[in-house]
């Protein structure tokens, strides 16, 4: 003790006490580290650390052998990281972080998506629902819809009818647009090609597509409530 040797531990010692000196960095009274000297200690790897008390941290460490399974363990999974992301080991990190970053802007997308004009509209508008020699008919305007909000809706409503028929139409740059949407069991005899082209003459422009999907747009957006009208007269 008049040495400056540390006694961490409540025991009680003999006249003779073997004391523990790593360098000058730290000189302890034995607490029980069994050895001739700090080689013998081998690979020794930090695992964890943290808080015991104000001032005072503790670290648990593996060492020898089991220090050496522990990195060897770390490396394959480092290397399997790798593998799935198809990179170098070295680069892991890197990669990690441009993934990461890619998912925050691809959920930012998605946050803004879902609170766009067409989400905030389909929530707030019920289609108006017709039926018409036994077909369901879904129609409904939505405003502030593009061209992709306005297919996802009609695809959302279709969905909720199970069969029938869905025509919704929106105002884009002043322009006019209907989308209709059949149901597969009525596609043939009422494709959605063939429905949609009395509609489009009423805003005065063209419109086609497949027997499942169809959509017409024109300048006449004062046309649009008579035209969902048309799809029904269509049918």
């Amino acid at each position: 003790l008049a040495t400056g040797a540390v006694a961490l531990f409540d025991e009680k010692y003999g006249a003779e006490v073997r004391v523990i000196s790593l360098g000058d960095y730290s000189k302890e009274l034995c607490g029980g580290t069994h050895l001739e000297r700090t080689g013998e200690i081998g690979l020794f790897k930090i695992i964890k650390e943290s808080s015991v008390a104000a001032g005072i941290r503790r670290i648990d460490a593996v060492t020898g052998y089991r220090a050496l399974r522990y990195v060897q363990d770390a490396d394959q999974k480092l290397k399997g990281m790798a593998s799935l992301l198809g990179v170098p080991a070295e680069d892991v990190g890197d990669r990690v972080e441009q993934v990461l970053q890619r998912q925050k802007e691809l959920e930012k997308e998605l946050r803004k998506k879902s609170s766009g004009p067409a989400q905030s509209a389909g929530k707030k508008i019920e289609p108006r629902i017709t039926e018409v020699k036994g077909i369901r008919i879904a129609t409904a305007e939505i405003d502030g819809a593009d061209h992709k909000e306005l297919r996802e809706l009609a695809d959302r409503y279709l969905e909720e009818l199970k069969s029938g028929v869905v025509a919704l139409a929106t105002k884009v740059e002043g322009k006019a647009l209907i989308v209709v949407k059949v149901s597969k069991d009525l596609s043939g005899q009422y494709p959605a090609g063939k429905l949609i082209q009395s509609a489009a003459a009423l805003l005065g422009g063209t419109g086609g597509g497949r027997p499942e999907m169809a959509q017409a747009g024109g300048p006449r957006v004062e046309g649009i409530p008579e035209a969902l009208i048309k799809i029904q007269d269509a049918i």
